[in-house]
């Protein structure tokens, strides 16, 4: 069963965070444009339950060949210091129709939310730099040694690590509703 293991950091630039991947000499993959929709039952049992359903859609910013449009399922996190659950994603090949799909088998939008993300490679784990509306974070997931071993590296104290997800971010912070770049509206 395929385990998610990140840790959030939340930083006041990338500057700093971009230098020190340059210098360990980590490697740029890409920058994407995400849209994120979170499902949920009209009673709210996947969030009761701490399961996460979400339908993504990753467009190129330094690349805009490419699109990848994915739906994830997460389980119930487990203890620890990181985030760590259970993780199973599939491919779609339309953003529109999956949506649609999900609506037609009693699943609503729970929240949607934006952040252009920059992915880089480092070592065993994968390192994002995630600008949302509401803050800059940078994400590090990989096995669980790796995700200390790299949050070391980048100069992160532990007491800096961040499990919560953007949603409930985004909630601590004061924001209701869709969480969006501009005003035009969450639609599909």
């Amino acid at each position: 069963m395929p385990v998610e293991n990140e840790v959030k950091v939340c930083v006041d630039s990338f500057l700093p965070v971009k230098e020190r991947l340059v210098s360990v000499k980590a490697k740029h993959i890409v920058t994407v444009r995400e849209k994120n929709i979170l499902y949920d039952t009209g009673a709210c049992e996947l969030r009761g339950e701490d399961v996460g359903l979400r339908l993504r859609c990753e467009e190129g910013v330094d690349n805009g060949s490419f699109k990848r449009v994915t739906l994830t399922v997460k389980g119930p996190r487990r203890d620890g210091v990181l985030k760590s659950r259970c993780e199973f994603e599939v491919c779609a090949a339309c953003f529109k129709r999956a949506h649609e799909l999900l609506c037609a088998i009693g699943f609503e939008k729970a929240l949607v939310y934006e952040k252009i993300r920059e992915k880089w490679a480092l070592g065993r784990t994968e390192v994002c730099l995630d600008t949302l509306p509401f803050g800059l974070y940078v994400e590090i997931e990989g096995d669980e040694k790796d995700v200390f071993c790299t949050a070391k590296g980048m100069g992160f104290a532990r007491a800096q690590f961040i499990t919560l997800n953007y949603f409930d971010l985004a909630r601590k912070a004061g924001l209701t509703g869709d969480i969006l770049f501009d005003s035009a509206g969450g639609g599909v």
